[in-house]
């Protein structure tokens, strides 16, 4: 496993958005505390959720706290393929260069591409964005989660005032119940700390049963 940080971080999430008592919680290889307002099923509809004077993006069994100024752009959708539900985070739609925020696609047990395959379909995928260049990948320990996964890179993207630099960090999770969810942070290049880092670093995997 690599540290918890992978250190730098990307950008895609957005778009999507436009487009369309205390109980320990997983069984990873890191048990988190977790408050029961930021917990949640497999089956809980991603939300934006008022805890302890900030926002968290919270639902199909992973918490986030969002950054100053953040908003959500719908209402959770079914992926076209019918195996994720689709929903985003992040800066108002208009923000420039860049709306930099999270995309969430949350896995189904049982559908789509297993975890140990989706590391290197994800690169393969990224090598053909223009202006790739990848920074980092590997392990890395998130609290609450089976095992997981990411790659980081640079890419352009234009968002009809010409291509702008991002950079992009995929996050794989195993997640305790048998689901695989992929979240896309997306920001400036050069700007992770800033846009990025501490929503990265809130991030828990935070999954009940149903009920």
């Amino acid at each position: 496993m690599t540290t918890r940080r992978p250190m730098l971080g990307s950008i895609v999430p957005i778009l999507l958005g436009l487009m369309l008592g205390l109980a320990a919680a997983g069984c990873g290889s890191e048990e988190v505390e977790v408050d029961p307002a930021l917990e949640s099923s497999a089956e809980t509809e991603m939300a934006v959720v008022d805890h302890d004077g900030a926002q968290w993006a919270v639902g199909r069994g992973v918490a986030l706290r969002m950054p100053e100024g953040w908003t959500d752009y719908q209402a959770e959708a079914l992926s076209n393929d019918g195996t994720t539900y689709e929903w985003a985070v992040g800066l108002p739609a208009d923000t420039r260069p860049l709306p930099a925020g999270i995309q969430f696609s949350m896995g189904m047990e049982g559908k789509g591409a297993p975890f140990d395959t989706l590391p290197t379909a994800t690169r393969e995928l990224a090598e053909l964005a223009p202006g790739y260049k990848l920074l980092d990948e590997g392990e890395v320990n998130v609290p609450g989660a089976e095992a997981a996964a990411f790659i980081r890179f640079e890419k352009e993207i234009d968002l009809g005032d010409g291509p702008v630099l991002v950079e992009q960090l995929q996050l794989i999770l195993d997640m305790p119940s048998g689901e695989v969810s992929v979240l896309r942070f997306v920001g400036e290049a050069g700007m992770w700390d800033e846009q990025m880092g501490n929503a990265y670093d809130s991030l828990m995997v935070a999954e009940t049963a149903a009920t």
